[in-house]
Formats: C-alpha cells, sequence, structure tokens
C-alpha cells in the first residue's frame, strides 16, 4: 500500500513520534551555555563585551560580509555561517539578550534548538514518504532519525544550530524542488526559484550542507525510480544545476568577500585537527579510520563526548593497522552495496549514498578541516540510517520483526539522550562528564583537573595533568597549568621548569606563549626577582596572541610592574591592533586616575562603557571615580543598577550597596 498522510493511524503515529522527541529534549531546556555558545550566541562575552553581532540586530549586509567569529572581538577564522550568526541574533532581538536576567538567557536558544529538531523529524518523514510503500516504514524512519542519540550534541549544545539549520534548509529545498519539478508554468518557476533560495539559506548556515547540491538528483533519480516515474535523468541533473548553481555562486562569493582577510591557508591548532599538518598518507589511513569510527557510532550510538581532541585517536600510517582496515572494509562495503543494489533496492543505495556523500566533507579526506571528528558532523549523514531502517522494515514478512529490535535501539538511544541533555547543562558539567568517559582526550582532562583544584582534590588534579603529559609532553595548557598548581604548593624550582618547558614547546603547540610569560612573570615576583619578572611581562606584549587573545590579568600586573610610558606604548599598539575593544579606554583609564586626572580617567571610562554598557568592573570603577570627583548625582544609578544586578560579581554588588549607604 503506498504511504498516505490521509490515515488517521497515520496521524496519531506521527503526532506520537513529533512529541516524543520533544519530550526526550525537553530537560535541555533548562540548560546553561556550553562550549563556544558563550562566546558565538550569547549576547555578551565572557569578559562582559557586548556580542556585536548577536546583541541585537544589524543590517543583514553585515551577517553576510563577516566571517562566524567576528562577535567574538573580531577573531579571524575561516568559518563563514552567516545564517546562523542570524539566528543567534534574531533569538537575542527577540527575548531580551542583553538585558535577559543571566538565568533564563540561555533558555530560548535551546528551545529553538529542539523546535528545530522535531521539525527536521518531521522533514525526515516528508523525505521519507515518496519513496516507501507502506506508511509505517516511514514512520519508523522518522522516528530512527529523530530519536538518534548522536543528535543530543547539536540539539543540546546551542552552537548545534548550524547543523540543525542547515538540514532544515536544505531538507525544505528537496522537497521543493519535486514539488516544483512536477509543476507547470508559474507554479514550476516558483517551486524551483525557492528550492534555490532555501539552499542558499542551507550552505549560509553551515559549509557542508553544500552536499544537498548533490543530494538532490540522486534523490530525484531514487525517487522515480521507486515510484517507476519514465523521468529523464539527464533532465533532473540540468534542473539541480539551474536550482543549486546561482546560490553555490553567490555563497562563495560573499564569503570569498567576507573572508578576504584571512589568510590562506588558515593554520588549525593541532589540539582541534592533529591531521591538519599531517602527511597526505597519514591524514588519509587515519582519516578513513575515523570514518569508519563514526559509522560504528550512527549504527550505535553509545559512550557518547562532546570533544574527541588529539589523542583520541592513534595517528596511523600504515595499511595494515586495524583501525583502518575495518573502516575500510566497513566503508568500502557500505559504498559496494549501495552501487550493487542501485537496479534492485534503490532504496539501500540512496541509504549509502546518503551517508556516503554528507559526511565525505567532513571526513578530512578532500581536505583538512578545523577537526579531526565531531558527533555533530553525523546530524544529516545519519539520516541515511534512518533510510537504511526503511528499507530493511520493507523485506520483512512481519513487523514485528524489525519494531521490536528498533524499539529496544530507540529506548537505549533516549536514555544516552537524557544523559547527554544533563552532560551539556554547562561547561563545568561538560568537561566533569567527559573526561571521564574520554581520559585520552587533553582538553577534557586539563579542564577536569582544574576543576578538581579549585574543589582542593590537589592530588587528583595533579595526577591528572601528569597523565595528560604522559599523553602529550608539550601539552602547553597542562604544563602551565601544572606549573601554575605547583608554584602555589610553594614547590618553585619546579614550577619554573614546567613553565620554560612551556615556552620550548613547537610552534603549533603554544598559541598562547603570552600566558606563559605571565606566569612565569608572577613566579618571579614572588621570589623578588624583579628584573626576571619584567623582562617576562615585555616578552608577553611581544607575541602576537596576547593582542588576539586579551588576558586581563597580564594588563594588571604589566600596570603594576611596568613603568607608564611602556603601558602607554603597549596600550597604543593594543588600539592599533584590536580597534575598539573596550579594554584599551579602561587601562587608559586606571593610569589617567593613578596620576590623579580625575577627568581623563572618566572620559576614558564613559567610553568604555560605551563599548561594553554591562560590565560590572567598568561601571564600579566609573561610579567610584564619579564618587571621588564628588559628583554623587551621576554615581548613585550607576551603583544602584550594579546592586540589583544579578550577573554582576557579588564582591562587586556588595561594594555598591555599601557606596550607597555612605552616600545616602
Amino acid at each position: 500500500m503506498q504511504a498516505t498522510p490521509a490515515s488517521p493511524r497515520y496521524r496519531l503515529w506521527v503526532t506520537l513520534i513529533l512529541l516524543a522527541v520533544f519530550a526526550i529534549y525537553a530537560p535541555s531546556l533548562g540548560n546553561q551555555f556550553a562550549l563556544d555558545d558563550g562566546i558565538v550566541a550569547r549576547a555578551t562575552l565572557p569578559g562582559g563585551a557586548t556580542n556585536q553581532m548577536t546583541a541585537t540586530f544589524r543590517p543583514l549586509t553585515d551577517y553576510f560580509t563577516n566571517g562566524y567569529w567576528i562577535g567574538n572581538g573580531g577573531e579571524l577564522s575561516r568559518l563563514y555561517r552567516p545564517v546562523t550568526i542570524l539566528s543567534y541574533a534574531a533569538t537575542n532581538a527577540l527575548t531580551g539578550g542583553v538585558q535577559a536576567d543571566p538565568e533564563w538567557e540561555a533558555f530560548p536558544h535551546h528551545l529553538i534548538n529542539v523546535l528545530l529538531h522535531v521539525f527536521a523529524t518531521w522533514l525526515a518523514l516528508r523525505m521519507l514518504m515518496p519513496i516507501v510503500t507502506q506508511y509505517w516504514t516511514a514512520v519508523l524512519g522518522a522516528a530512527v532519525f529523530g530519536l538518534h542519540a548522536i543528535h543530543s550534541e547539536v540539539v543540546a549544545g546551542i552552537v548545534g544550530r548550524a547543523e540543525l539549520l542547515g538540514f532544515c534548509f536544505g531538507a525544505s529545498a528537496l522537497l521543493l524542488f519535486l514539488r516544483g519539478r512536477n509543476g507547470a508554468g508559474a507554479a514550476r518557476i516558483a517551486g524551483l526559484a525557492g528550492s534555490g533560495l532555501l539552499l542558499f539559506l542551507a550552505f549560509g548556515s553551515k559549509e557542508n550542507a553544500i552536499a544537498w547540491a548533490a543530494f538532490l538528483p540522486v534523490y530525484a533519480l531514487v525517487h522515480d525510480r521507486i515510484r517507476n516515474n519514465a523521468g529523464n535523468p539527464l533532465r533532473t541533473c540540468l534542473q539541480v544545476t539551474l536550482v543549486a548553481l546561482v546560490p553555490l555562486v553567490l555563497f562563495l562569493a560573499l564569503r570569498h568577500l567576507a573572508l578576504s582577510e584571512v589568510p590562506s591557508p588558515f593554520p588549525v591548532h593541532r589540539l582541534a585537527n592533529p591531521l591538519y599538518d599531517a602527511p597526505l598518507a597519514t591524514r588519509w589511513i587515519t582519516g578513513i579510520s575515523i570514518w569508519g569510527f563514526g559509522l560504528y557510532k550512527c549504527l550505535l550510538p553509545l559512550g557518547l563526548v562532546s570533544d574527541y581532541g588529539p589523542c583520541t585517536f592513534d595517528i596511523l600510517d600504515s595499511l595494515l593497522a586495524p583501525a583502518f582496515v575495518a573502516s575500510a572494509a566497513a566503508l568500502l562495503g557500505l559504498l559496494g552495496c549501495g552501487i550493487a543494489s542501485l537496479r534492485r533496492q534503490p532504496l539501500l543505495f540512496l541509504a549509502a549514498a546518503c551517508f556516503l556523500g554528507f559526511s565525505f566533507s567532513t571526513s578530512n579526506l578532500p581536505l583538512a578541516i578545523g577537526t579531526v571528528f565531531g558527533e555533530r558532523l553525523y546530524f544529516t549523514p545519519s539520516f541515511g540510517i534512518a533510510i537504511l531502517a526503511c528499507w530493511i522494515a520493507g523485506l520483512v514478512s512481519r513487523p514485528a520483526l524489525i519494531l521490536i529490535p528498533t524499539i529496544g535501539w530507540l529506548l537505549m538511544c533516549s536514555v544516552v539522550i537524557v544523559d547527554r541533555n544533563s552532560a551539556w547543562h554547562d561547561e563545568t558539567s561538560r568537561f566533569v562528564q567527559d573526561a571521564q568517559r574520554n581520559p585520552r582526550c587533553l582538553r577534557l582532562t586539563e579542564a577536569y583537573a582544574g576543576h578538581l583544584d579549585r574543589r582542593n582534590r590537589v592530588v587528583d588534579a595533579e595526577n591528572l595533568w601528569r597523565r595528560a603529559l604522559e599523553l602529550d609532553p608539550e601539552f602547553v595548557d597542562a604544563l602551565s597549568s601544572l606549573g601554575g598548581f605547583l608554584a602555589r604548593a610553594g614547590r618553585y624550582n619546579d614550577a619554573e621548569q614546567m613553565f620554560l618547558r612551556a615556552l620550548r614547546a613547537p610552534p603549533g603547540a603554544k598559541p598562547l606563549r603570552h600566558i606563559t610569560h605571565y606566569n612565569l612573570a608572577l613566579l618571579y615576583n614572588l621570589l623578588k626577582q624583579a628584573e626576571k619578572s619584567q623582562q617576562h611581562l615585555r616578552l608577553a606584549w611581544r607575541e602576537n596572541s596576547a593582542f588576539q587573545f586579551l588576558h586581563e590579568p597580564l594588563l594588571t600586573r604589566t600596570q603594576a610592574q611596568l613603568p607608564p610610558d611602556e603601558v602607554e606604548k603597549i596600550l597604543a599598539t593594543g588600539q592599533q591592533r584590536v580597534p575598539n575593544h573596550p579594554t584599551w579606554p579602561l587601562q587608559h583609564a586606571y593610569l589617567a586616575i593613578a596620576r590623579d586626572d580625575i577627568e581623563a580617567g572618566l572620559g576614558h571610562l564613559r567610553r568604555a562603557l560605551a563599548l561594553r554598557p554591562t560590565h560590572d568592573q567598568t561601571r564600579w570603577v566609573l561610579a567610584a571615580t564619579l564618587l571621588q570627583s564628588g559628583d554623587t548625582e551621576a554615581a548613585r544609578p550607576l551603583l544602584d543598577a550594579l546592586r540589583q544586578d544579578k550577573s554582576a560579581s557579588q564582591e562587586i554588588r556588595k561594594m555598591a550597596r555599601e557606596a550607597l549607604r555612605q552616600i545616602k
């Protein structure tokens, strides 16, 4: 029986599945910001500065002529996702953004993610319906897609919005293309033009959505074969070319314009992808083994983590490595089965094409990307697993033969999703849970060690840092963190050796050398070695990273130890390299106040506040300086706002209350 949405039973099951998808992800609505959420989607950056791209709506041209990270202090990268950034700005503009209660600021972002995933599940159903012969197999496939546990990172983490939008726009473009292709006259033109627009929005959501342009003709040809349509394959391919070519050229042109100042090739840190600088043979052998791991995770999504890091996977050079042999056999087997089944089992062909086609671009085989592996990258490829479920369901003589194991698999996925919802609650819960599941991930291990150190579990913390250094003796973050730990414990010689080891690490392993110099400056200052301390402060500011990744404590220490004329030169350099950053006027204000030039200090503070209106430290210093100048009327509203601001630190809120009591 051909699948049809007219059946009440069909509608009931679809409704139940969509409700189940919403319910299973509903716990993520209480999550906060984790991983990159706080520097991409949030209206304010961690330091208190306003995210210029997402705090409020800007002209549309700003989103399509700037890179993905531009709102985070103007940081450069090769990523270009204007539609995703625009969605964050829309969310913040509609829900308060900068003025939102910090406890609820993340809620609308999570709600939109969950609703988008429900919509994606419905779109998956709509794509399955035309290529199956019984409605229940399409419903089963939609359930497999909607409740697939590998989607948990995309839905529970706000930055997963890029994958969600890419899928939703791409799937909508496919469905509209089919409608337009089968239409006539104005309906055909409108359908094909609309499909092209949706493809452009998919490309602008995330770069890997470009694969939808290739999937459209594959799906259309399989659709025609299954439905026994006497379609012309060449005509279909020409139609897809016409629909996809304009949005693709426009997207690439805008991307080139937006990233014109980004150097190419743009370096990728080895903590994100150790394959980036690897020889081609090594990248391909290791990449294929990791690609096979992705297929395994799509079939059995257990033991999921947020970060796989450089040591999670062994870097392989041999074609005889077991991981490579197993992965190559699985991937080639899937490819071979797909090609062989094109005529007699086109649904199996489509399942293989979907998984392999959508995952190939992020497999590090065609080119090295910004990460070695990520569960989020398999959101769209996992639709191939849903198609595979439909194909298997269509083969069985009794539905129970497929329903029972599938229900068991869905229940397993549901348990995993609930667990991952809690893991993504905030940044701390993310690395605390995942570091224990993936002890070979350097970044997770280092972050977990710092967490244990803050909880006074010093022995466990030191052991974790040393375990990270056993995995990678040149891991700068662990060297610096362990050095700081040893310094606080009074083991100064050991701390010095750790910091010096960090400075000797290879160039690709030390993007934040200025912080290591800062740590050495603190250590030598503690040891009463003023000249060495000042030397390392100067060396810190010779690093480009000191201006690209500002470290406020380094600025404070520099003001305390270096002569004012040197500090002025550093601030002038910073103003030139990173214009309009609020740190520079704030630091100028400190210098002016130190030399009793209150009027100049107030001018600098007002400029800093204009750039970072929610920064509690800037507001407090401005209020205190106004009190010092005798202008209590101007200071009072600042102090009152600080007193009531839940996002301000407890110490500053307390000082604001005390200051208010004194002037009343």
